[in-house]
């Protein structure tokens, strides 16, 4: 089974380099899903490298507007890089399927709920600055 990955406006945060690098994430899960299974383990280090790296720019504009949630935030994005290592570790051919699954749910979970209080707050918070 192929999940597919549509980026749709109401994933848009507001934050174009957040935004750019969900659009990408969603670009690069349409690779691991066509991904050859022989290119399975490439594809899941390079998300790897790519999440580690949005999250810290996701984590450090948190920061910034001093989003009252990072903590648990963090802690989600944590979850997820234990889950890619632990898919790494004990990584077959025959896990891929369920890591495309995996990988599908939780990206669009996470950023139709877990970012998306995150930028209502992003979002008040930029009003605030502009009155």
């Amino acid at each position: 089974m192929t999940l597919v990955f549509v980026w749709k406006e109401k994933y848009a945060v507001g934050e174009p380099t957040l935004d750019k690098q969900h659009r990408y994430l969603f670009d690069l899960g349409n690779e691991i899903q066509t991904a050859d299974k022989n290119q399975a383990k490439t594809y899941v280090m390079k998300l790897y490298k790519y999440a580690t790296d949005h999250f810290k720019t996701e984590e450090t504009h948190m920061k910034q507007i001093q989003y009252p949630d990072v903590k648990n935030h963090r802690k989600l994005h944590d979850q997820f890089i234990t889950d890619l290592n632990t898919l790494s570790e004990n990584f077959s051919i025959e896990s891929f399927d369920e890591f495309k699954k995996f990988l599908y749910l939780w990206l669009i979970n996470h950023i139709l709920n877990e970012d998306n209080k995150y930028f209502i707050f992003a979002n008040r918070h930029r009003e605030k600055a502009n009155l």
